[in-house]
Order: C-alpha cells, then structure tokens, then sequence
C-alpha cells in the first residue's frame, strides 16, 4: 500500500523522469523517413505536461490517454533506442499506475509491483540519456538541456 508521502514522492519521480526524457520544443533537423516519425511523435504529438496536468487534476481518462500516446512513441522508435525508449516507458508508465491507479498496457487492472518499479526508476538513468543522446543527434531535440 502506497502512503500519501510515498504518492508524493512517485508523482516528483514521474514528473522529473519524464520530463528529463521525453519534453522538448526545438525543430527536427535531419531525420529520415522511420526516424522521422519517431521525431516528429517526440517533439510535436507528446505533450508530457498533459500527462502532468493529468496527474494533478486526477484525470484517469486523460492519464491513460497519456500512457497509450506513451506506449505508441515506444512502438515506433527506432531499433537503436527502442529498448531504451520501452525500459523509459515501463517505468514511468509503472509510477504513473502506481499513484492513479490508470490501467496496464492492456487495460489490466492488475496492481503494480512496488519492489520491481523501485529497480526499475533506479536503471532507467542510461536508457533515459540513450534516448535523449539519439533525440539531439538524430531529431536535434534538446531533452537535457
């Protein structure tokens, strides 16, 4: 069982994990066609604020819409970072679950295992600079300025 300080703590992670990660608004310079796509949901379709927003607001239809729009920018990323891009995802989509209660991947309702979330947020630092390092090179997005 979560208590309101350990609620707390996951929406500061969720929120500084996923911004760290996932925001950015500088233009798309040099990607092609299957990174193009990935760069385009990157900078212009995934708004993590809204998520955020979400979050406080306790908007469980609009947390997981989120979570889905997550899910589909894991699915399109390119074989370079996309293990990368699923181990971001998994987690953050995990402490999102953890203090909303949103639905799983698959509309489970299954709760989410604390010990396993812990180890995930504590190894998603190299994913997390896998992803933003390939955002500035490829998409010329800046996600740790």
């Amino acid at each position: 069982m979560i208590v309101r300080h350990d609620a707390a703590r996951f929406r500061r992670r969720v929120g500084a994990v996923a911004m760290a990660v996932l925001s950015g608004s500088v233009g798309l310079t040099a990607c092609t066609s299957s990174e193009d796509q990935f760069c385009g949901r990157l900078r212009d379709d995934y708004q993590l604020e809204e998520l955020v927003t979400a979050i406080e607001k306790h908007d469980q239809r609009r947390i997981t819409e989120r979570l889905e729009a997550l899910r589909e920018l894991q699915d399109i990323a390119p074989d370079e970072i996309h293990d990368d891009v699923r181990m971001v995802v998994d987690a953050v989509s995990g402490a999102v679950r953890a203090v909303t209660k949103a639905p799983g991947a698959n509309g489970e309702e299954v709760p989410v295992d604390l010990t396993l979330l812990r180890q995930q947020l504590a190894e998603i630092q190299e994913p997390a600079q896998h992803v933003a390092d390939f955002a500035d090179r490829s998409c010329g997005l800046k996600l740790n300025p």
